[in-house]
């Protein structure tokens, strides 16, 4: 049980690369250890799901949050939702775990094993990449090289890396090389400042009205907030697009028209916003595009729905116990999008189209080939 107990703690250290903390070497810390762990012959496949359970009980706090937008009816189940989301993920690890041991694999067997499992668990049901080991150089020089192969990619490096350290005489040497190629990476790949933006580009107007999700759903401060878009949308001269963030718009999209026209009028440019849309008893999350009247002509559903925000893994059975999609607010969740789309965006020409949790899925952001990104959130 101490071990276990260590292994989760050790988990919970890893996490601290991830935002918002992002201290790297705190997670390459925590995985020499639990590497080390394994090679004295202490790590199988509990001590693998307890360091995946502090793990992402840890990085997946956030998770909560919707539950807690009304805590008086959801906060209950926000302790559930963590603990269903970290012990179901760890699995993951603990099978890779419980696998190399089983096999009598060595460090560099395991990494390998843990990084299988790891894109396992982005694409698996619906696909979590979150949390990824190579996420932690988000931030950092390195992240630059996830170009060249990927966030999965990195993950790799990232745990081999941590392999090598904690493995023995020449493996531990290689370990050390390694880290010595991750410091002069770190160097050689900072891209120094930003370059100054071309006095020539469009503009673009990005509109924040800044609503606490508390109150976004509140009959009576809808007003307010509609006012709010509208007059940021107003301010400034010359933009090409003005863009709203995902659900700006409380009505449905059949009885939005009114406000898109308001919008692209307030911004004397072509709206993008996001905003709920329904067909029959279907609904979904959806980012629309208008013309400077204010009529639709682009839409995307959003493809990957957040989970326990916009949709319950195994709603059809859990439904059965009251427990239901909480960002719906006509309470069944919301229903996927067939998938990856361009929009011809003014001012920026065809763009791939994402929606907030969709940023996490790097593979079918490069799918169309190179070009613009506009992520909704």
């Amino acid at each position: 049980m101490a071990r276990l107990l260590l292994c989760a703690l050790l988990g919970a250290g890893a996490a601290l690369g991830q935002v918002p903390l992002s201290l790297p070497l705190a997670t390459l810390a925590a995985l020499v250890a639990v590497f080390a762990l394994f090679r004295r012959g202490g790590a199988g496949f509990a001590a693998g799901w307890a360091f995946g359970a502090g793990h992402f009980g840890v990085a997946l706090h956030w998770i909560v949050e919707p539950f807690l937008v009304e805590p008086e009816i959801h906060g209950w189940m926000a302790p559930f939702a963590l603990l269903l989301m970290a012990g179901g993920l760890a699995l993951f690890w603990g099978a890779a775990f419980g696998l190399a041991r089983r096999l009598r694999l060595g460090l560099t067997g395991l990494a390998a094993l843990w990084a299988g499992a790891e894109m396992l668990r982005s694409r698996a049901f619906d696909g979590f990449p979150w949390a990824l080991m190579g996420h932690v150089w988000i931030g950092t020089p390195l992240e630059q090289t996830a170009a060249w192969w990927g966030a999965q990619g990195l993950t790799l490096l990232t745990l081999v890396l941590a392999a090598g350290l904690a493995a023995p005489g020449w493996g531990r040497r290689a370990g050390v090389a390694g880290l010595a190629a991750v410091a002069a990476g770190w160097l050689w790949l900072d891209p120094g400042p930003a370059p100054a933006p071309d006095p020539q580009a469009p503009v673009l107007r990005l509109v924040q009205p800044d609503v606490p999700q508390a109150e976004k759903w509140d009959p009576l401060r809808q007003p307010e907030h509609l006012r709010r878009l509208l007059a940021l949308s107003a301010e400034g001269e010359g933009a090409a697009l003005t863009l709203w963030p995902e659900t700006a718009l409380t009505e449905l999209l059949e009885w939005a028209g009114p406000v898109l026209a308001a919008g692209a009028e307030a911004g004397r440019a072509p709206l993008a916003t996001g905003v709920v849309r329904r067909e029959g008893e279907r609904y979904f999350n959806s980012l629309v595009l208008t013309d400077r009247r204010g009529a639709v002509t682009a839409l995307y559903d959003k493809a990957h729905l957040t989970p326990f925000g916009e949709y319950i893994p195994f709603g059809e059975f859990l439904g059965r116990w009251g427990i239901r999609g909480l960002a719906a607010s006509e309470g069944q969740g919301f229903t996927p999008g067939p998938g990856p789309a361009l929009i011809d965006l003014p001012g920026i020409g065809p763009a791939r189209v994402l929606i907030c949790y969709e940023g996490i899925f790097p593979e079918e952001i490069a799918a169309p080939g190179p070009g613009p990104v506009c992520c909704c959130s």
